[in-house]
């Protein structure tokens, strides 16, 4: 059993200490130490039992090697958590693969990754660093995806598809095959992209269109 700090109380949080408490009861893989956040969640206990530990000092001053999933759907917020707690060298970032089918065996994916569970990621695809793919989503053949960069619930890549970073990909968009994403790319929910989009825009609409 691998001991884990998760970080947030928010949905997303809730979330995946859901589906951690569900992916243990097939293969017990994490032990769930509490939970960081600037205050104690009450909410917690509707849940299940997950101890408040305390603020970000906690993670800082943890004298312990212990692994941190920071689990908040922000590209940004991630970003800015990771080079804070990077400051110390106890913690380290744990990928995180709750999907127990529809993953391909030659798959790579980087530190602090999440794989929610009922996802698909099919053959040859590149999950990079710190990476969120929400409950639901297909990631087909030969797709890149990009640091900090998140997929919303039942998002679509189509095969030979690169994301960048830091880009946010909206609950149930698609994503055509062979299309590129730059990085800080928002793709607005039930968008279809059909062309490639350069960095920093937001696209919205079927078919996707910057606004």
């Amino acid at each position: 059993m691998e001991n884990i700090i998760l970080v947030g109380s928010g949905g997303c949080m809730r979330e995946l200490l859901w589906q951690i408490e569900e992916a243990n009861k097939r293969m017990p893989r994490y032990t769930v130490l509490g939970y960081i956040d600037l205050v104690e969640d009450l909410a917690m206990d509707a849940v299940g039992h997950c101890k408040y530990l305390g603020d970000d000092d906690y993670l800082l001053n943890l004298p312990m090697k212990t692994g941190v999933v920071i689990c908040i759907g922000s590209p940004e917020k991630r970003r800015d958590l990771v080079a804070m707690y990077r400051q110390n060298p106890n913690l380290y970032f744990p990928s995180i693969v709750l999907s127990d089918e529809g993953m391909a065996p030659d798959y790579s994916i980087g530190e602090g990754s999440i794989v929610s569970r009922d996802c698909t990621i099919s053959t040859n695809v590149t999950i990079g660093n710190f990476v969120f793919v929400n409950i639901g989503s297909i990631v087909c053949h030969d797709t890149v995806i990009g640091d900090y960069t998140t997929l919303a619930p039942r998002v679509t890549l189509c095969g030979n598809v690169e994301v960048g970073t830091m880009s946010y990909v909206g609950v149930s968009s698609t994503v055509k095959q062979g299309i590129t994403i730059a990085n800080g790319v928002t793709v607005g929910a039930g968008a279809v992209v059909v062309d490639d989009v350069d960095k920093y825009l937001t696209v919205v609409g079927i078919p996707a269109r910057p606004l």
